[in-house]
């Protein structure tokens, strides 16, 4: 992932007074699971970002989307589900807990990183893909407050942003 590398660089001058914007960006950016990584990295699991302006200062927040996908990959310590849901074969089947999660991960067969965009509803902040699974996000802490499948309310949507 030699795209990915951090570069520094300062910048001279300062931020107008008048700018009073947040600014919310979502995209794949864990890509290594221990020892193991994603094959593409569109398939890295949802990192969200949250850029503030305010009275000329700039405050700079991230985190994790706690979903599914997240949790499964973390508690097993490597990736064991690509974007499409497939389970990787593993060299050790007893290395891997699937338990009640797997279940709930592939409900339906989708995956559920949502880890391309965000839309609103409302007062809502949703972070979406092109699954039907969409978590529901503070804009302002960027925690996961709560899931919602559309699959159950509409049988063909996907959501891309």
């Amino acid at each position: 992932m030699a795209g990915f590398l951090t570069i520094c660089q300062d910048r001279l001058g300062e931020l107008p007074p008048w700018l009073n914007v947040t600014l919310l960006r979502n995209g794949p950016g864990m890509f290594k699971v221990g020892d193991h990584s994603f094959a593409h990295w569109f398939d890295g699991l949802a990192f969200m970002q949250r850029f503030s302006f305010r009275n000329g200062k700039m405050k700079y927040s991230a985190r994790y989307l706690q979903s599914e996908a997240y949790e499964f990959h973390k508690f097993n310590e490597r990736v064991v589900i690509d974007k499409q849901g497939y389970i990787k074969k593993l060299p050790d089947p007893c290395k891997i807990a699937l338990g009640p999660l797997s279940t709930q991960l592939l409900e339906n067969g989708i995956y559920d990183n949502s880890s391309i965009n965000f839309m609103t509803v409302g007062d809502t902040v949703w972070a979406v893909s092109e699954s039907t699974k969409l978590h529901q996000i503070d804009p302002e802490t960027l925690e996961t407050i709560g899931k919602v499948c559309f699959l159950f309310y509409h049988t063909v949507l996907l959501l891309a942003g």
